[in-house]
């Protein structure tokens, strides 16, 4: 977007070629952030990280599915066995 208040400043040929010094120094700032925002988002889909992250699943998935097949154990132990505590003769 222009700013027109800044246009609105230049009054001389000295004025246009600092403004377009800005403009220049301005435009190296925001490609020097794009890149390095580029590379923070390239960074994140590398092969390392990919096996990290599928690594990470898988044991979150392990994880649940041993607590919900020891949650089940335990309901269905309960209700299929009666309470034993005397050994029977």
């Amino acid at each position: 977007m222009i700013d027109t208040h800044r246009l609105r400043k230049i009054k001389s040929l000295q004025d246009i070629k600092l403004e377009k010094a800005k403009l220049r120094y301005e435009a190296l700032l925001a490609e020097t952030k794009l890149y390095e925002d580029m590379n923070a988002i390239q960074s994140q889909f590398t092969f390392p990280v990919f096996l990290a992250r599928v690594k990470s699943g898988i044991s979150i998935a392990s994880r649940v599915f041993s607590g919900i097949q020891n949650t089940m154990g335990w309901i269905f132990k309960k209700k299929g066995q009666p309470d034993q505590t005397e050994p029977e003769e």
